[in-house]
């Protein structure tokens, strides 16, 4: 059991988390705020995260996480569509002629029922 809770924050997005366990290394891109700093965001003179995250990292003898993060990278976005728009020519598609009486006749309008 930890002796006291270490409050870490994100260099990235500015999460505040507590961080409990003594053992666990902290994850990667989270600095620990000294307590200091921490009375000084409990008091509102320092508002965002992020700040409070770059603050902590340039005190002496700052500590930040070095183990990788247990999340999935995201996936690798591609391009949508066609590789080769190119490669199938449109008027080279056969098109055929509609034979049901519901596609060749439209009726006049207000003597549809539902």
């Amino acid at each position: 059991m930890a002796d006291k809770v270490r409050r870490i924050a994100s260099l990235v997005d500015g999460r505040i988390c507590p961080w409990y366990s003594s053992e666990d290394p902290i994850p990667e891109k989270f600095v620990i705020i000294p307590d200091d700093l921490w009375a000084k965001h409990e008091s509102g003179e320092i508002a965002d995260g992020k700040t409070l995250a770059k603050m902590a990292l340039m005190k002496d003898g700052s500590e930040v996480g070095t183990a990788p993060q247990n999340v999935a990278k995201p996936p690798k976005k591609g391009k949508a569509g066609d590789a080769d728009p190119g490669a199938v020519d449109p008027a080279t598609i056969e098109r055929g002629e509609p034979t049901s009486p519901e596609v060749t006749h439209f009726p006049r309008p207000g003597t549809m029922r539902a």
